[in-house]
């Protein structure tokens, strides 16, 4: 998921980052220049904190927007607590956060791989 342009342009690298290698065996907390060199080698999978930096928002406005995105709304707006189909299949908070700042932030939407949401 976290191998593609829009996620791997947003990382800065510093000391305590989660690295996998292209061929998936994990490598953690990693001091690299984030270079050229390494981008062939590290696909950078951002932690929930790091994926919920990326829209710049506040903590509450970020958390209301996250849940009208999860939850199904009924038609005044309240939440039913019933999490979108769409959602399901994600098996992380990384996941469900990195799916929805793909979503609010560059349009796309994941089904095995991101694409543009109609």
């Amino acid at each position: 998921m976290c191998d593609c342009p829009e996620v791997q342009n947003a990382h800065i690298a510093a000391g305590g980052n989660l690295y996998a290698s292209r061929n998936y065996s994990v490598v953690a907390s990693l001091r690299l220049p984030w270079d050229k060199v390494h981008r062939e080698v590290f696909i950078w999978v951002p932690y929930q904190h790091q994926s919920q930096e990326m829209l710049g928002k506040e903590l509450w406005p970020l958390t209301w927007d996250f849940a009208g995105w999860l939850y199904d709304l009924d038609d005044d707006g309240n939440c039913d607590f019933h999490v979108r189909h769409e959602h399901e299949d994600f098996g992380s908070m990384e996941q469900l956060w990195l799916a929805f700042v793909m979503e609010e932030k560059h349009n796309k939407v994941w089904n095995g791989k991101w694409v543009d949401r109609v």
